[in-house]
């Protein structure tokens, strides 16, 4: 844990030297995977984008659920702006709908919930 404090600083850094960012996709549990260094990662991104992916029309737990998790990570650092949830938009693959009007009613309530919770943006993952 203590040698990717300095390679993701390192990282960070020279993005920034070319008006870049970092990004952490991941788990959006990280206590499921207390094995995983959140921390160091997390002190040199400006975004962090957990993958909350969900089945239902239902998102809302999905939603709500990693963000306990993520503010204890995060510390003093401004969680609001920089929480920015990954959703899906799938119909088959690993998280399939039963139809596509269900996953459009998820997607639109994904989106609707993340900007009724002020956070910095969404990202969505297409497929199938």
């Amino acid at each position: 844990m203590i040698a990717r404090r300095p390679i993701a600083a390192r990282i960070a850094h020279d993005l920034a030297a070319h008006d870049r960012g970092l990004a952490l996709s991941s788990h959006d549990q990280s206590s499921l995977h207390m094995d995983l260094p959140f921390e160091p990662f997390l002190s040199n991104v400006h975004d962090k984008c957990p993958q909350v992916y969900y089945r239902t029309e239902n998102i809302v737990t999905r939603l709500d659920k990693p963000v306990h998790d993520y503010k204890i990570a995060e510390g003093a650092r401004n969680f609001q702006d920089r929480y920015r949830p990954t959703g899906n938009v799938t119909i088959t693959g690993d998280i399939p709908f039963s139809s596509v009007h269900a996953c459009l009613t998820a997607t639109r309530n994904f989106i609707t919930a993340v900007e009724h919770r002020g956070y910095g943006g969404l990202q969505l993952l297409v497929h199938g």
